[in-house]
């Protein structure tokens, strides 16, 4: 909430310091002010995670093949495990976390407009339709690939090093 709402919501403009922000959510709607939110939040982790990791997984499982050893495979694949995954993962919860987003903005300037993420996601759809909650996400896309193409593959293969040092077996990632 105070990262949204210190950065004004999604206009980008900055309204005021973390500290200011927190004294007006908690002097405003009291300490559950700084909890608005939560539960749409955990919900956009708990479908991001979940599409993130499955799909990198499988990917990998593809590329590696049954015969290969997770040395062999090439870092390209790694690279288009991870950008690909990324890239699917925000795709299909970019409207999740657009919800979240209005939320948590909710109520900043004015009286609040939503009684729940529920609420919020039905007025959005019904004024904008699907278009309106995947409104900028080409930008998020076009961001994904090179972020998550170096992210994970980096992961795994920091964790695979050491676990060799530690004369452990590798993961199978």
């Amino acid at each position: 909430v105070v990262s949204t709402q210190s950065t004004g919501g999604t206009s980008g403009k900055k309204t005021a310091g973390n500290i200011k922000v927190i004294k007006h959510i908690v002097r405003t709607e009291g300490l559950a002010g700084m909890g608005r939110g939560l539960g749409i939040t955990v919900c956009r982790e708990f479908i991001s995670c979940g599409f993130y990791f499955s799909t990198y997984e499988w990917m990998i499982q593809r590329f590696r093949g049954p015969h290969k050893r997770i040395d062999e495979l090439t870092p390209i694949h790694m690279i288009l495990a991870g950008g690909i995954s990324g890239m699917l993962s925000w795709g299909i919860n970019y409207p999740v976390d657009v919800v979240k987003s209005r939320v948590q903005i909710d109520g900043m300037n004015g009286p609040r407009e939503y009684t729940s993420s529920y609420h919020c996601f039905r007025r959005m759809k019904a004024a904008t339709g699907w278009s309106g909650l995947y409104r900028g996400v080409s930008a998020t896309l076009m961001r994904a690939f090179p972020t998550n193409a170096a992210m994970l593959p980096a992961y795994s293969i920091s964790l695979n090093f050491l676990m060799k040092l530690k004369g452990q077996r590798e993961l199978l990632y």
